[in-house]
């Protein structure tokens, strides 16, 4: 994985933890979760504090800045940064309508079109249902 790649996934981690107004626990424990998987080493969680607190996006312009950047990734990292928001926005063990409707966003502005958006969402929450 590309150091391009790494800060972007944890920008896009760290706002999405961020939405609500706070990253709790965990959040930040699914971001270094996510990071050390992305990246295949520990990930420090003095610098996913560093991230969360540099954090300032709205929903909104978290899925201008994924729109923006999704041409610069494959569909695997495309893959990787959708399934680790679910990671992130599932942290608390909750996945409410608000919640999918944000993903749905960001799984649309990551570069999937229409009707891979439902197929890929439904794949990513299935192990949820299951677990209920």
């Amino acid at each position: 994985m590309s150091q391009k790649f790494a800060d972007f996934l944890l920008e896009a981690l760290a706002n999405a933890a961020r939405i609500d107004g706070d990253a709790a626990a965990p959040e930040r424990e699914a971001i270094a979760a996510a990071m050390s998987r992305a990246t295949g080493a520990p990930f420090a969680g003095a610098a996913v504090d560093a991230a969360i607190a540099a954090a300032r996006f709205t929903r909104a312009d978290l899925t201008a800045y994924l729109r923006k950047h999704q041409a610069q990734f494959s569909r695997d990292e495309k893959m990787t940064i959708v399934k680790e928001l679910l990671s992130v926005i599932a942290a608390d063990g909750l996945f409410a309508q608000p919640e999918r409707e944000a993903l749905e966003a960001y799984i649309e502005a990551i570069g999937f079109a229409g009707g891979q958006v439902e197929t890929i969402l439904d794949a990513l929450v299935a192990p949820f249902r299951n677990a209920v």
